[in-house]
């Protein structure tokens, strides 16, 4: 998921508008859909950590806090949007 992530971030990224007001609101979009997707994917991995046991449940376990760390990042950054002159 990440890599595929990055190379969306990517695309986007090199498509903004000149315009400063219609690139943030295309930065904002981009990543509040970041935070969609692990907020969907984190509920996904949130049922297979309850219903796993063992190795499998560690392992989705560290899928969670890395999904939690990215939600995170993503959440800074829109804050960072919001709060650019």
């Amino acid at each position: 998921m990440g890599d595929l992530q990055a190379s969306r971030l990517d695309l986007l990224q090199n498509n903004r508008p000149v315009d400063p007001v219609l690139s943030a609101e295309a930065n904002f979009r981009s990543f509040v859909n970041v935070l969609n997707e692990a907020i969907a994917f984190n509920e996904a991995i949130g049922v297979a950590l309850l219903t796993s046991t063992g190795r499998q449940r560690e392992q989705h376990a560290t899928t969670l806090q890395r999904i939690i760390g990215r939600m995170d990042l993503a959440r800074q950054l829109i804050d960072n949007e919001t709060s650019a002159p």
